[in-house]
């Protein structure tokens, strides 16, 4: 079951403050194999998967970085763009930072995260260094996630 910083109204998790210059603004320019590499580097185990669903108007990407943490992001369903952030370690989950006005949907993705498609190279190949392409071009956005 996934833990969280409780929001008095719901009981959920509750974005606790503004969101972060995270290098990227959507999901068309979210760096998928930059991510996979340095946490795969920092981590030596990644895994990332994209909810095959939206919820709420929300799509979640998740990285699980070795064996007890984690990093996800928050997208428009509809635009694409970065409405929150955050992470955990073991089953305590936090969201970090978030557009003015997000409310996390914690009708989603209750007790543990949605999965999806594996999108870090290294572990949808079946293991070893994730490497990024030379342009990055492909290993990034909307084509790599299969849109």
């Amino acid at each position: 079951m996934v833990e969280a910083a409780p929001d008095v109204a719901d009981a959920g998790i509750t974005c606790t403050g503004s969101l972060p210059d995270a290098g990227f603004s959507s999901l068309a320019d979210f760096p998928i194999a930059q991510i996979c590499a340095q946490a795969e580097e920092s981590f030596g185990y990644v895994s990332m998967q994209e909810a095959t669903v939206p919820c709420d108007g929300s799509i979640l990407v998740r990285l699980e970085e070795g064996a007890d943490s984690d990093s996800f992001w928050i997208f428009d369903a509809s635009t694409g763009a970065l409405l929150a952030l955050g992470g955990g370690a073991d089953i305590t989950e936090l969201c970090t930072g978030s557009v003015p006005g997000f409310h996390y949907p914690n009708g989603c993705w209750q007790g543990a995260f949605a999965e999806g498609p594996e999108l870090c190279p290294a572990a949808r190949d079946g293991g070893g260094i994730v490497e990024a392409s030379a342009d990055r071009a492909s290993d990034t956005g909307p084509e790599a996630l299969g849109d």
